[in-house]
């Protein structure tokens, strides 16, 4: 007799397999390359730095990354600045969304749209889209927009943006959603039926763009919110349930990273990978900075970086890089270094990735360092 759960596996692999007509194996580029070599840190030689801050959103685009808004060392910060990997370029603020953190955000592959978020108490139903080829902002239409929140789920498929769960300004969490085209500037509600209600829950696109994934979070009664976990199918609009076996206990998973090919999910005692080809989770190594809280996680050409963070103990300055293919860590040399610090931010490019700010024993920190 097949156990339930082995059998809800079968259920939604042979659904994905059906609806997504591109699934890509490993060696075919659906996930990150094996490790070549390990990264070493690098002084960061660059221009002067934007205005440090916290909790930004970082948007990966091509060739590097923009960053925008978050808490700066007085207030909410509402600038927007896009790193190529040897410059920084301050978009305008003109038109640009006001100050805000907790706020999605997303790269259409022709503009950079941020909508929502917390500021001073209250929940965000605005924003705007940085169109690359203008140089300007364009207002997102509210009809039909969620109402406010903040720290909701966010991912783009390759045509539509979508939202869902987050926050209200009472700290409610909410289990509703919506899809956003760029195109027609028009929004959708999402289907009911989904994940429990949650805010900050992580997602992923499949290869071909046709569902997504949303696990974890935080929400009422659930923990981390691992609990549960649903898979969105764009094309008949229903959420398929997923089974969690293999994927880290609920009170244990303080943050995930999107690759491609799936997602990255890591615990204080377990990390696993979703693997999109499969629909199912497959175990790597616990990670060497289990335990802590505000450890800067992020997706490199050379494998996902997870480094310092917060525990009982305090401040570390130490990290390692998670090699997908095997599963395995490697710890990054700790001389070269920025110091012990929990928050930073990580900020990819074509090279490798830029550690930036983050809170030290002093406060907010206004250097970074580079990973090559």
């Amino acid at each position: 007799m097949t156990h339930p759960s082995r059998l809800l596996v079968l259920v939604v692999a042979a659904a994905l397999t059906t609806a997504c007509s591109n699934f890509r194996p490993r060696e075919e580029g659906a996930t990150l390359p094996g490790m070549t070599h390990p990264p070493r840190w690098a002084a960061y030689d660059g221009p002067e730095l934007p205005a440090p801050r916290q909790f930004p959103s970082v948007t990966p685009v091509p060739g590097g990354a923009i960053v925008f808004g978050g808490r700066g060392a007085i207030d909410l910060l509402g600038e927007a600045w896009r790193w190529d990997g040897a410059r920084w370029q301050a978009l305008p603020a003109e038109g640009a969304p006001r100050p805000r953190m907790a706020h999605a955000a997303a790269w259409t592959g022709e503009a950079l749209c941020i909508w929502g978020g917390e500021s001073a108490g209250e929940a965000l139903d605005d924003g705007a889209c940085w169109e690359a080829a203008s140089n300007r902002w364009r207002p997102i239409s509210a009809e039909g927009a969620l109402t406010g929140r903040g720290a909701m789920a966010s991912a783009f498929t390759g045509r539509d943006w979508i939202l869902w769960g987050g926050r209200d300004a009472d700290g409610n969490d909410l289990a509703d959603g919506a899809r956003y085209d760029p195109t027609t500037r028009r929004w959708s509600a999402l289907p009911d039926g989904g994940p429990r209600a949650r805010h900050r829950a992580f997602s992923a696109v499949s290869p071909d763009g046709a569902m997504v994934l949303i696990w974890g979070g935080a929400g009422e009664a659930l923990a981390l919110g691992a609990e549960d976990a649903a898979i969105l199918d764009l094309a008949s609009s229903r959420w398929i349930p997923v089974d969690l076996d293999g994927a880290p206990a609920a009170r244990t998973a303080p943050f995930a990273v999107e690759v491609p090919g799936g997602l990255v999910a890591v615990g204080s005692d377990a990390a696993a990978v979703f693997e999109w080809s499969t629909g199912r989770w497959r175990s790597v190594d616990p990670a060497p900075t289990a335990g802590r809280w505000g450890v800067t996680a992020v997706a490199a050409a050379f494998g996902v970086v997870a480094w310092g963070g917060r525990d009982t103990a305090g401040l570390h300055g130490d990290g390692a890089v998670l090699d997908v293919a095997t599963g395995r860590w490697t710890a990054l040399p700790e001389g070269g270094s920025l110091g012990a610090r929990s928050d930073a931010v990580g900020v990819p490019d074509g090279r490798g990735v830029l550690v930036l700010w983050g809170s030290g024993a002093a406060g907010l920190r206004v250097d970074g360092f580079a990973l090559r």
